[in-house]
């Protein structure tokens, strides 16, 4: 007479089995439940610590930039605005002004004039640029604007816009 074995795979389907094996994985999970949320908690540390780094390091290089102005490498050394805050006319980040108009021939952020264009030479929008425009404060080259990540002591346009624009709403 040959018996059936205890265990074998018509016992592995039964409910009894199944509900077993549901049970011990929620367990499982649920036991790791504490290192996750310390997980979670530690990565939104970092990301906050992160955000106030960054901030404070965009109002340093707002800081060191604000007065400067900014020059094309071009044979006449355009000049194409001022970094200063939004209420100076000749401003790059007046929208009202030459220099910062979407629309004005002489603004960087006219995607169809010479300078702001990204594939003139000396646009600061071309990314393999190697003239791109300078920065300049006090009669000295102070870093360039440019897209190319390549120059050392550039920064992109976009990110100064960006860290600008933030730094003047939290000085409002």
């Amino acid at each position: 007479m040959i018996f059936p074995r205890r265990g074998g795979p018509s016992s592995r389907t039964s409910p009894h089995f199944r509900s077993r094996l549901i049970r011990i994985s929620r367990d499982s999970w649920v036991s790791k439940l504490p290192s996750i949320r310390l997980f979670l908690n530690l990565l939104l540390l970092l990301a906050l610590l992160l955000v106030f780094s960054i901030g404070s390091r965009a109002q340093d290089v707002c800081v060191l930039l604000k007065g400067s102005v900014v020059i094309a490498q071009d044979s006449s050394n355009t000049f194409l605005g001022k970094i200063t805050n939004s209420f100076d006319s000749e401003s790059v980040f007046n929208e009202f002004g030459t220099y910062g108009n979407d629309f004005s021939s002489k603004s960087i952020w006219n995607q169809f004039s010479t300078f702001g264009n990204e594939f003139n030479g000396n646009s600061p929008f071309n990314k393999l640029s190697s003239s791109p425009p300078m920065i300049i404060k006090g009669g000295k080259i102070i870093g360039y604007l440019s897209a190319n990540k390549s120059i050392r002591g550039s920064i992109s346009p976009n990110l100064l816009k960006a860290i600008s624009v933030r730094v003047l709403i939290e000085q409002i």
